[in-house]
């Protein structure tokens, strides 16, 4: 994850069109004139006011360009925050999902065994079946990538 700013295009669209744009298509208006005699809107998109708004805002309020960047940064900040804590738990959830796929059907096949020491073939058949079934699955799970690379080759 990098620290620079999202790019993001700067756009002039007839105000007609910009209410028709598809909902997946993810847009912010950030400054928007009317220009005299036109239907057209100018829309400026991006995480920070182009530097002609800018050098306007600082004429109006002096400091005011250095707090709009200062606001930018730490949003900036908190999201890669968030964002790293997700990733982390995404990683630590990842992580007990392949632990419990080797030792739930470990579990199943011990079971199976204590099964077959008290004589309870079905039980032992059952578990065991779905224990060895549990491993095979993984197995595929595992080498199916490999298959799928050689077929692209």
């Amino acid at each position: 994850m990098s620290d620079e700013p999202e790019k993001k295009q700067v756009i002039a669209l007839p105000a007609e069109q910009l209410k028709n744009l598809p909902s997946e298509i993810e847009y912010e208006i950030v400054d928007a004139e009317i220009v005299e005699d036109s239907d057209e809107l100018v829309a400026y998109v991006g995480p920070l006011p182009p530097a002609s708004e800018m050098e306007g805002y600082e004429r109006t309020l002096e400091g005011s360009a250095n707090r709009i960047i200062t606001v930018f940064e730490n949003e900036q900040q908190h999201r890669h925050g968030i964002e790293n804590k997700v990733n982390r738990i995404a990683a630590l959830v990842i992580g007990f999902q392949e632990i419990f796929s080797y030792l739930i059907p470990a579990g199943l096949i011990f079971v199976a065994i204590l099964a077959a020491t008290q004589g309870l073939e079905v039980s032992m058949y059952l578990f065991g079946g779905s224990g060895l079934a549990a491993y095979a699955a993984k197995f595929i799970q595992i080498i199916k990538p490999f298959f799928k690379r050689k077929k692209q080759d």
